[in-house]
């Protein structure tokens, strides 16, 4: 499967696109783009596209990637969430509930840094 990367303010889109690159080149380019201090969460959609191995494996490692830097992996557009289901991803039906999922998750982390439990 193929997919476009773009870089939000908010975190990194990935939307799949038959004309776009594959998932290991992509994810080199996320390594390649974090910085110490950064927040980190990623954007998956699928374009209601049944997910192959090499998408279960690449949102295995992303989910741990994320949740090092305080972030999560949304996952938008999959029909059916248990065929796709391996754990610490957030399933939501539009990229719009995406951002705002991010977002909330921003301040929960901002409120337990200035509360001193994170």
């Amino acid at each position: 499967m193929k997919f476009t990367l773009e870089t939000l303010a908010e975190a990194f889109f990935l939307k799949y696109d038959d004309s776009g690159r594959g998932l290991e080149g992509i994810q080199s380019e996320l390594k390649g783009t974090i910085n110490s201090g950064d927040k980190l969460s990623v954007i998956l959609d699928m374009k209601a596209q049944m997910p192959n191995k090499d998408v279960l494996i690449f949102c295995r490692e992303v989910v741990g990637i994320v949740k090092s830097y305080n972030g999560i992996l949304v996952v938008t557009g999959v029909k059916d969430s248990s065929k796709f289901d391996f754990g610490e991803a957030v399933y939501l039906p539009t990229f719009h509930e995406a951002k705002e999922a991010i977002f909330m998750n921003d301040l929960e982390n901002q409120f337990l840094n200035e509360m001193g439990d994170a």
